[in-house]
Order: structure tokens, then sequence, then C-alpha cells
């Protein structure tokens, strides 16, 4: 299931219409296998019935089924996420209220990189003190200079040499820091702070890639 979740993250898009959306989410219920109980799928089915695609016209819910469409929808979603791997959630961007998809963890993201057979990359995740961030992801160190901090300098070069030797390199970081007293970074001396989970991602041994 998270392998299907992360290919094909985007549940609905485009519309708030309580058909569409129960249509777009009974489908994403059979793509995942997810057997919803009968009392849930019976009022979501008779509302998606009467759905269109985006753009063209549509007729209006029956008063009955208007009045539960949000609260159907709502269920859904629920039992969706109730079913989901650890790791992912079913919700509406940030930026687009009307784009409903699957947002995964890193943690998630690097485990369905590494449970996909077709893959020639495998995945871990790292938690990096945030203001590694720049020379971990970029290759710009110039950010040491400014707080003058050899002891860190010196503690990022060993984790870089300790953790990223071997072909990997951090690919991506999550949007948001955490403090933290315990990281990936504590072994080299570095104390609580500010910490971004990255993943990072190298090329599998070759005898471990899928055949061309």
């Amino acid at each position: 299931m998270l392998l299907a979740i992360s290919q094909a993250p985007i549940v609905s898009q485009d519309t708030l219409r309580s058909d569409h959306l129960c249509s777009a989410l009974i489908r994403e219920a059979d793509r995942l296998e997810i057997e919803l109980d009968r009392d849930l799928w019976q009022p979501a089915a008779a509302i998606a019935a009467h759905g269109r695609k985006p753009g063209q016209i549509c007729l209006s819910l029956p008063p009955k089924l208007e009045e539960i469409g949000s609260e159907i929808v709502q269920e859904l979603f629920t039992e969706l996420n109730w079913h989901a791997p650890s790791g992912c959630s079913l919700g509406e961007s940030e930026v687009d209220g009307a784009l409903f998809l699957w947002e995964l963890t890193p943690e998630a993201q690097a485990e369905a990189i590494n449970a996909d057979p077709a893959s020639r990359f495998e995945a871990m995740t790292l938690s990096v003190p945030s203001h590694w961030l720049s020379a971990i992801v970029n290759g710009d160190e110039s950010s040491f200079d400014c707080y003058g901090d050899a002891g860190d300098y010196r503690a990022y070069k060993a984790f870089s040499k300790g953790e990223l030797s071997g072909g990997w390199s951090v690919t991506s970081t999550a949007e948001e820091s955490e403090f933290s007293k315990s990281h990936d970074a504590t072994g080299y001396g570095v104390l609580a702070c500010d910490v971004t989970t990255c993943i990072a991602m190298r090329l599998k041994p070759e005898s471990a890639r899928p055949a061309a």
C-alpha cells in the first residue's frame, strides 16, 4: 500500500463538490484495496452517482444527499487515513484547497523507495542540525564562516564522512524543523538544537539493481 500511495499521491483536484470527492475517495479505497463499511459506502456511492467531471454541467444533489455530503466526505477521509500506513496522511494541500493528496513523512518516502523493486536507488533518513542544511544539501559551507565555530565545523565534517560516505547524497528535506536533544549528529558532539529530517539516497550496488 505504501508503494501505491507514493507512486500516485494525488487523489482529487480542481473540485470541492461532495459528489466529485466521494467518487474520488471511493476509487482510492478500491485502488488501495480498503474495504469500506457498507453503512459508509452506500451513501457515499449514492452521492458519487450524481457527479460529473469537473468543468461539465452538473446536476444538483438531492436535498437529502446535499445535507449529508460533507459529513460523508469527512468520514471517507477518516476511513482512508485509518487504514493508511504509518507516516502517510490524506488531506488538502496547504497551497491549494481543492487539491487532496497523500503526504508522506521523509521516513515513509524512504521506505517506499526501498520497497520499490524497480528502483535503482536506496534511501535512508537522517536528523540533521538545521544550520548545517546549506552545507549538506548545497555544499555551501560559508555559513560556518559567519559564526566562526571551529568545533561545529569539525563535527559537520566528521558527520559527513561518517554518515554520507559511500555515495550517499541528501536529496530532500522536511519542510519543518524541531528542537531535539537526540539526533544523528549527537555522536559527533553536537548538543541539543533545531534539527531537520532529510532523505539521503545512493545508487544500489550493481548486484542489487533491477535488470535494465
